[in-house]
């Protein structure tokens, strides 16, 4: 697999196109529709996709270009990488073992959410891992101050390099449990979401100069915006009302927190 990635890399731009043409062609081949050849054809792919993410980390933490635009850059690519390999299809009748994590159990006669209990386990796991070990505290060091982490003795390009990878990994996650949950994997799928992600942990307290922020804010940040979602749906308000005011929360969550950075300051 390595080798393959490292030829692939190696070749010019119109030829490395047309090698993924032939992988694309290849996954969808009749030899290929079941058994390990298939298995193997999309992990090159997915381990393609993998290589060009870890690039964009590698250029954040390297270049110090704004990480909104290098991100927001990959999600583009991302998003149309999965529209080709799809041509734009939803992949329907996914198996059962999969969309199990998207299904709910009873629980003392009450139906809980399987993607539920994912999300307070990661979220768990997550606010140990900022409270309680040097990764976190190195994390908020270089958000408060990048200047004084290097000081310190922090290697910020390993770090961030890190940092990146663990929010590729929850993304991955998520889309995964997603796609569980809707059963299928469509390509257009989790537009717009990251606004909401944004407007959840902005909303938490998370600030967006960096440094401040805590995993127990932004849960609480999620529930909030969730409780409002379905208030409106269920006030039959229209999805572009939904839309408006979830804009205007975020304008003014970001107000707020402009607002407590200059008082901070200030004092």
């Amino acid at each position: 697999m390595t080798r393959l990635l490292d030829r692939l890399d190696a070749l010019d731009p119109e030829t490395r196109k047309q090698q993924m043409a032939r992988l694309k062609r290849a996954a969808k081949t009749p030899e290929t529709e079941s058994g390990n050849a298939r298995k193997v054809v999309e992990e090159m792919l997915a381990a393609i996709e993998a290589r060009g993410e870890a690039a964009v980390r590698e250029v954040i933490a390297k270049t110090g270009i704004p990480p909104f635009i290098a991100t927001l850059g990959m999600m583009v690519s991302a998003r149309g990488l999965a529209k080709w390999y799809t041509e734009g299809q939803p992949v329907a009748l996914l198996n059962e073992n999969f969309t199990w994590l998207g299904q709910s159990f009873d629980l003392w006669g009450f139906p809980v959410p399987r993607t539920v209990i994912v999300f307070f386990i990661i979220a768990t796991i997550c606010h140990i891992a900022l409270c309680y070990t040097r990764y976190g505290k190195f994390t908020y060091a270089i958000g408060a101050n990048p200047q004084a982490a290097r000081v310190s003795g922090i290697d910020i390009g390993k770090h961030l390099i890190k940092v990146y990878a663990v929010a590729g990994l929850l993304s991955g996650v998520a889309g995964v449990m997603l796609a569980a949950r809707a059963q299928s994997g469509q390509p257009n799928m989790g537009v717009a979401f990251e606004l909401d992600a944004i407007a959840a942990a902005v909303i938490g307290g998370t600030s967006l100069a960096g440094g401040v922020g805590r995993i127990t804010g932004t849960v609480i940040g999620v529930i909030i915006l969730g409780v409002v979602t379905s208030g409106f749906t269920f006030l039959k308000v229209g999805a572009y009302y939904q839309e408006i005011v979830k804009g205007a929360i975020i304008v003014t969550a970001v107000v707020i927190d402009v607002h407590r950075q200059k008082k901070k300051s200030r004092a």
